[in-house]
């Protein structure tokens, strides 16, 4: 218990004169109980249980959760399952062990977010994804009242991305505002100073090389959202800049090839463009395999082996076939692609990269 209060405490940004007033006791008195010396008194232990954000149960420690090492070796065994026995058999394996350890929040967070991925790339029916999602979303609630600290402000994050999907606006609105205003400040920023100053330049500028590659994501992401205000604006001109100027920072910042061609495509698909949008999918097809391929140039030459090894494993083919399903079923789903389903050509191109089904062996 001694060690769960402790590291509840720190991860709240609670002092132990904080937790000390909370519950109407000394700082010594919380102090003996993180050294092991001495326990709460009992009366005690349901408000200390709220203020750190647990239940009793996590408080006595009867739900020992899995370590990191574990975690990832689950969602990495789960990846395998939903590849293999597809959307059903992949919930079933990780709701089975998130009842296992309901109030482990690194696990729930983690399951939570396979499980959302899985959902996006294993291209599951409209029915699937409304009772999937129940479920995801119970995942990232049941990770924000049991974690604490920066991943509790994760899920809460991510959670909002899921209300604010289903239109749900006063749920996101409050998961928002319970988040902190700024960012924290970044730990890679002095543990690349720190590497310098042990004259390790490479593993600096590993971190380095990391971080840019996420903040190229991130600002991809937000000029693809200003190129749609643009068009629902009609800056139809705005629009056309922006996907061009995304289009040109993807290869100056060494992203996929795909990436480049998908506001291109963005901008076709709004003004119902088919030739264009016909033509920009086909190369979008085409591009998937760069996905998964380590990023090009040399703003990344000190990106770890393991890092690289990463994208090694991965056959086109293989890189093919884990994004296909999900994006299929968006093209043949999604309102905002009816402009083109009449359109013969694009039925045979979807037609053309569907998973072939193995022929059933003829009996002699």
């Amino acid at each position: 218990m001694n060690a769960i209060i402790r590291e509840k405490r720190k991860a709240l940004g609670l002092t132990q004169e904080e937790v000390a007033d909370a519950l109407g006791v000394t700082a010594p008195a919380v102090n003996k109980w993180e050294k092991g010396a001495t326990a709460p008194d009992i009366a005690l232990l349901p408000p200390l249980a709220r203020l750190l954000g647990v239940d009793l149960n996590a408080l006595f420690c009867f739900f020992e959760g899995p370590s990191k090492q574990e975690i990832d070796r689950f969602a990495a065994a789960l990846g395998d399952t939903f590849h293999k026995g597809g959307l059903e058999a992949g919930f079933a394996k990780a709701l089975a062990e998130t009842r296992k350890y309901p109030n482990c929040a690194p696990l729930l967070h983690t399951v939570a977010m396979t499980l959302d991925g899985a959902l996006l790339m294993l291209g599951a029916s409209a029915s699937q994804k409304q009772e999937y999602s129940d479920q995801v979303i119970a995942l990232y609630e049941q990770a924000v009242r049991c974690g604490g600290g920066t991943l509790r402000d994760r899920s809460r994050f991510l959670l909002a991305g899921k209300y604010l999907n289903r239109g749900e606006f006063g749920k996101a609105q409050e998961l928002l505002a319970s988040l902190p205003e700024h960012d924290q400040p970044d730990k890679r920023q002095l543990e690349a100073q720190l590497l310098l100053q042990q004259g390790n330049t490479a593993g600096a500028a590993g971190i380095y090389e990391r971080k840019l590659l996420a903040l190229t994501g991130e600002l991809q992401g937000v000029l693809l959202n200003l190129l749609g205000i643009a068009l629902d604006e009609g800056r139809t001109g705005h629009a056309a800049s922006l996907a061009a100027l995304s289009g040109q920072l993807a290869g100056l910042l060494g992203q996929a090839e795909f990436s480049a061609l998908l506001p291109r495509f963005e901008l076709a698909v709004k003004r119902q463009d088919q030739p264009a949008s016909l033509d920009l999918l086909k190369k979008l097809f085409a591009s998937i395999p760069s996905l998964f391929q380590p990023p090009a140039g040399p703003l990344y030459y000190h990106l770890s082996p393991e890092y690289q090894a990463r994208f090694e494993t991965l056959t086109p083919a293989k890189a093919a076939a884990s994004l296909l399903p999900g994006l299929l079923a968006e093209l043949e789903t999604n309102p905002r692609y009816d402009f083109l389903r009449q359109n013969a050509e694009f039925r045979a191109l979807l037609l053309r990269h569907r998973p072939q089904q193995p022929k059933p062996q003829q009996q002699p």
